[in-house]
């Protein structure tokens, strides 16, 4: 995996990208969900999410060669009033890592989207 620029990766065909994702601010019910390839689901605390990269289930265009793009959301709950926060580390298979954050901003939930450009 490597990094474009924030949110913008190059990866291979079939790198694993696992997500390390913890709640660490307020005490929150953890409620994270992920979607990618046109499906997704919750992430149950304290497991990591690994993501097989498919070229071939890839839908959008790029701007790298012989590349296709796909986008996976991470969707953050919280259950407290404030001061909820989740970080998490990105790691690739064939190396490279990026540490993010969401932080909680009201009551509604937190959405960050990553591009993932396939080779």
């Amino acid at each position: 995996m490597h990094t474009i620029q924030p949110g913008f990766f190059r990866v291979t065909d079939g790198e694993v990208i696992t997500f390390d994702i913890r709640s660490t601010g307020a005490p929150t019910l953890f409620g994270v969900n992920f979607s990618i390839f046109g499906t997704g689901s919750p992430i149950p605390e304290g497991q990591l999410l690994h993501v097989t990269m498919d070229k071939s289930r890839a839908t959008g265009s790029s701007n790298i060669s012989n590349a296709r793009s796909t986008t996976l959301t991470l969707l953050f709950s919280f259950s407290s009033n404030n001061g909820g926060r989740y970080d998490w580390t990105v790691t690739g298979s064939e190396g490279g890592t990026f540490d993010d954050f969401a932080r909680q901003a009201g009551s509604g939930p937190e959405s960050v989207t990553y591009t993932f450009h396939i080779v």
